[in-house]
């Protein structure tokens, strides 16, 4: 686990600057705060349960050189300001780093609302929402990294997503897509 966390802090560490604002506090770098956030979603903690699992990780706050552990909230305000464009520059490191060819890929794709309070104006107004988030993802079995995604406003066929996938996965040369 700690050469997860130790991998995800250095790629972060290529991709971030050290600090979000020459105004900001400066007790965290963003390099930190990722790593943090890499090694909660990974084992499946929320934001309380994953401070209390760094408290009592002594060799977690070393290799991040931590002097204080973050409160849960300095984490989640951090993810909510996480751009888009710096997990696709991770992915991009990430992707050159494992090289692949003739592999089997899978696509998937799902939608979601942007927040629960859609669901309880829907039971209410009787109206159901006709807009939603789909995200579509073409992951690699071998390292089962992530080597197309695409996100747009729904509903959407899925069959236009998988042919821009099959495009952009076509220099990997697959052997077999599933779905």
């Amino acid at each position: 686990m700690l050469d997860f966390v130790l991998t995800a802090y250095n790629y972060a560490k290529l991709t971030f600057k050290k600090y979000s604002s020459q105004y900001s506090k400066q007790k965290y770098t963003q390099p930190q705060l990722f790593a943090i956030l890499a090694y909660k979603t990974y084992n499946k903690y929320d934001y309380r349960n994953i401070i209390e699992n760094l408290n009592v990780s002594t060799k977690l706050q070393k290799a991040l050189n931590l002097k204080t552990i973050p409160h849960y909230t300095t984490i989640q305000k951090f993810f909510k300001k996480l751009p888009v464009k710096k997990l696709n520059q991770i992915n991009t490191l990430l992707l050159q780093q494992f090289p692949l060819y003739e592999c089997y890929f899978s696509l998937d794709g799902t939608g979601f609302t942007n927040s629960y309070s859609d669901i309880y104006y829907n039971n209410r107004t009787k109206k159901t929402r006709r807009s939603y988030i789909k995200n579509h993802i073409t992951v690699d079995s071998k390292y089962m990294l992530i080597r197309h995604h695409n996100a747009t406003k729904g509903p959407k066929y899925d069959i236009n997503f998988a042919i821009s996938a099959i495009r952009a996965i076509r220099c990997y040369k697959p052997i077999h897509i599933s779905r």
